[in-house]
C-alpha cells in the first residue's frame, strides 16, 4: 500500500494508514528497508533547474558543470547521471571537475568524525583571505592539499608585495598625467580581483 500524495511526506514506522487494505485487513507491517539517499540527490541538478523561471529552463539543462570530489564519483556522479539518462535521455552536465581534499598537517584527510578539522574562517582571521586563497591555489586539479602554515605565511608576504607595487604605481601614475582614466588606472587591481575571485572558488571546492 502507497501514501496518498497529499499526505507525504511520512514514516513508515510512525505513521498508520489512514483506510483500510483492499483485503480488508486494518493491521500492517510497515516497510523498514532503508530507501538509497542517493536516489533523491540524484535528482538535485534537475530540482535545482525547476525552482528557475520555465522560460530558462532549457538553458540551464544540461547544467555546465559538476564539482565534487573524488570520493562520491561511484554515488553521486554515477546516479546522478543515470538518472538523468533513465528520465531525459541526456546527460545532467557537460564537464565534472574532481577535486582532491585537504589534509590535516600528519597528511590524513579532514573529517568531523575525526575532529581534525579547521574552520576557513580561522585561518582567515589569522593570515587574512588572500593568504588563503594564495595557498589554495598551490595545488593542481584533483590532487590532495596538506594544511601548511607557512605557506598561509608565505602567501601573506606575497601578496602584500603584490598590493604595496600596485598602489606605488598607481599613486606615481596619477602624479605623472592627473587626467589618467580611473578605470585604466585601477585596471592592475581589477584583475587582481578577478584572480582572488577565482582563487577563492577552488579553495571551497577543494575543502568542501
Amino acid at each position: 500500500m502507497l501514501a496518498d500524495k497529499d499526505k507525504l511526506p511520512i514514516d513508515p514506522l510512525a505513521d498508520k494508514p489512514s483506510k483500510k487494505c483492499s483485503c480488508g485487513s486494518s493491521e500492517f507491517i510497515p516497510e523498514e528497508d532503508v530507501l538509497d539517499t542517493w536516489a533523491t540527490s540524484s535528482l538535485t541538478p534537475r530540482l535545482a533547474v525547476e525552482l528557475m523561471d520555465k522560460k530558462i529552463q532549457g538553458k540551464l539543462y544540461p547544467m555546465s558543470l559538476r564539482p565534487q570530489a573524488q570520493d562520491i564519483i561511484t554515488f553521486w556522479l554515477f546516479n546522478t547521471i543515470v538518472k538523468s539518462h533513465l528520465h531525459y535521455n541526456k546527460l545532467p552536465w557537460y564537464n565534472t571537475m574532481v577535486t582532491g581534499y585537504v589534509l590535516s598537517e600528519d597528511k590524513e584527510k579532514m573529517s568531523k568524525s575525526k575532529g581534525n578539522v579547521i574552520e576557513p574562517q580561522e585561518l582567515i582571521k589569522k593570515y587574512s583571505a588572500d593568504a588563503l586563497r594564495f595557498w589554495a591555489c598551490s595545488v593542481k586539479l584533483g590532487e590532495d592539499l596538506p594544511l601548511n602554515e607557512n605557506e598561509f605565511i608565505a602567501g601573506q608576504k606575497t601578496i602584500k608585495k603584490l598590493w604595496n607595487a600596485a598602489n606605488f604605481s598607481m599613486v606615481h601614475a596619477s602624479k605623472k598625467n592627473p587626467k589618467i582614466n580611473p578605470i585604466k588606472r585601477n585596471g592592475f587591481l581589477i584583475r587582481m580581483r578577478s584572480i582572488k575571485c577565482n582563487s577563492l572558488i577552488t579553495f571551497f571546492t577543494i575543502l568542501y
